[in-house]
């Protein structure tokens, strides 16, 4: 079964959230695994492999997957557009600060960091990918780049923890 929709949101960005709320919808078919990655870093497991993830939704209104590589991927959004042209495309983002500070006490919580690191000024200098992940015109450009500005819809974090019935509603729609 072919998606119609990815959910390519930051790291940090409410991606886990918005997977289950998808899943949790009975006319939405979400991958059973978060984070495929195919646009990204399982590219090479070919078409015949990432649709077969989809296989149990036939028949739903719309079925898709959310992998935040996809975001900061310098090759993921040629691919996916090359892959579907009719791709929606959801974006879950929350402040760039918050974002890169919630990815440090990820990896140091995961044993990334070593002990003597932990502090976020040494995360920063340690893992330049907190701020890189972070630069949202960068990522967006890209993606608006080969996707129209309709077919994307973006989410913030923190309207998510203040209205998540509401912004649940505008997804949907």
């Amino acid at each position: 079964m072919r998606p119609t929709f990815i959910g390519i949101g930051a790291q940090k960005c409410a991606s886990t959230w918005l997977h289950e709320a998808l899943a949790s919808h009975p006319d939405i078919g979400a991958s059973l695994v978060k984070e495929l990655d195919f646009f990204a870093h399982n590219y090479e497991c070919g078409f015949a492999w990432y649709e077969a993830q989809f296989a149990a939704f036939a028949g739903r209104a719309a079925v898709g997957e959310i992998s935040p590589s996809y975001f900061h991927h310098m090759e993921a959004p040629a691919r996916a557009r090359a892959y579907n042209s009719d791709l929606r495309v959801v974006v879950s983002l929350r402040d760039p600060i918050e974002r890169a500070y919630s990815n440090h006490l990820h990896a140091v919580k995961l044993g990334w960091v070593p002990a003597d690191q932990h502090s976020f000024e040494c995360g920063l200098k340690n893992c330049p990918m907190y701020l890189q992940q972070s630069r949202y015109a960068t990522h967006l450009a890209r993606w608006l780049s080969v996707f129209p500005r309709d077919a994307i819809h973006v989410l913030l974090q923190e309207d998510v923890a203040s209205v998540p019935e509401g912004e649940l509603s505008r997804l949907f729609r």
